[in-house]
């Protein structure tokens, strides 16, 4: 089934079948996208794609809030956590919430887990320290609205993202409410996550070298598909290819003879073996075998069934032979006469 980039693949099977499942973990500090589990399906596919794995730039970093409610403290939104939540009060200060990054990275998505069903308002900046004290608040996304699910992920400014220092949470709602932050994630604009071991397809083989994924088939099936793939931004490119079961064709038939095949399912595939006959009165020419390679094709050439040819009768003195079928071949017969004036001896 593959294994993402700094993630496992919670299975100790080395063969699956069908409705099977896997199911992926990350390594800490880094948050799973796409399908946490998948299934082996009938056709030896697995369902959906294999997930990534993305570096969470937030994860237990320095935080801060406008206030503090009680113990619910700003760094219970970045403990890894999502049912440990930071709040601030009900006041008339401007309700914020903030996180410090290493280094400058550019942002390029936030994910934001909130109690379901509340209504919310905020708006979510990137901060640039600049010059002088100063800084620059770079809008990367808004919301308002109810929370129809408990995390959304939050594209910065529409996928092209903005570099900074911090992550700065503003609460826009008017009314004095609580804010309350459960979980807040970062993830860097087109970090590379690595993109872990690909999936090998059923009746496969697969090796890695140098961000490169060269696939290869078992004898008796074909690749199906793309022979590579490079790692790049998103995991793995392309699909997975498929091996399929190789297939001949009919094998040839010779004349005046016949063919009986083995390891036949249905259809002709590797190993399948075609073993020629000839009719009575024939001999046969050539391989009286044939195989169906790994190829697609039948090994050797097709035989013939040639007559069985006696050739000329022997002779004898004074006696003339004829051909009454006017043939040397299988069921021929000759005729043996002896001349005026001899006659045939008894028995020879």
């Amino acid at each position: 089934p593959g294994r993402p980039g700094n993630g496992t693949a919670k299975s100790v099977e080395k063969f699956f079948y069908p409705s099977e499942e896997v199911e992926y973990l990350c390594d800490d500090g880094f948050v799973l996208f796409g399908d946490r589990r998948r299934t082996c399906q009938e056709n030896g596919i697995w369902s959906g794609g294999l997930p990534e794995c993305r570096y969470n730039m937030a994860l237990k970093k320095t935080t801060s809030q406008s206030e503090t409610l009680w113990s619910y403290n700003a760094e219970l939104a970045v403990d890894g956590d999502g049912n440990t939540c930071s709040f601030t009060p009900q006041s008339d200060v401007q309700r914020w919430w903030q996180v410090h990054l290493e280094g400058s990275p550019h942002v390029g998505s936030v994910a934001i887990t909130m109690s379901p069903g509340s209504y919310q308002h905020f708006t979510i900046f990137v901060v640039e320290l600049l010059e002088g004290n100063k800084a620059m608040y770079k809008p990367c996304s808004k919301f308002e609205g109810r929370f129809q699910d408990q995390k959304i992920l939050f594209k910065c400014n529409e996928e092209e993202g903005h570099s900074g220092q911090f992550v700065y949470i503003r609460d826009d709602r008017e009314d004095k409410e609580y804010f309350g932050l459960c979980e807040v994630e970062v993830f860097e604009h087109k970090g590379h996550p690595g993109c872990g071991e690909p999936e090998q397809p059923i009746y496969g083989l697969v090796k890695t070298t140098k961000g490169n994924a060269y696939y290869s088939c078992i004898p008796g099936y074909i690749l199906k598909g793309n022979a590579s793939r490079t790692c790049s931004w998103g995991g793995w490119d392309g699909q997975v290819p498929e091996c399929v079961e190789v297939q001949c064709d009919h094998p040839s038939s010779t004349k005046d003879g016949f063919i009986e095949v083995s390891n036949f399912k249905g259809s002709y595939v590797y190993g399948s073996r075609a073993t020629y006959h000839c009719n009575p009165g024939f001999i046969l020419w050539g391989n009286a075998t044939r195989l169906c390679n790994a190829q697609g094709k039948w090994t050797g050439e097709t035989p013939q069934c040639q007559p069985i040819a006696c050739g000329d009768p022997i002779t004898f003195p004074h006696a003339s032979v004829a051909m009454l079928n006017g043939s040397t071949v299988w069921k021929a017969v000759a005729q043996y006469t002896c001349i005026h004036g001899y006659n045939r001896i008894a028995g020879k």
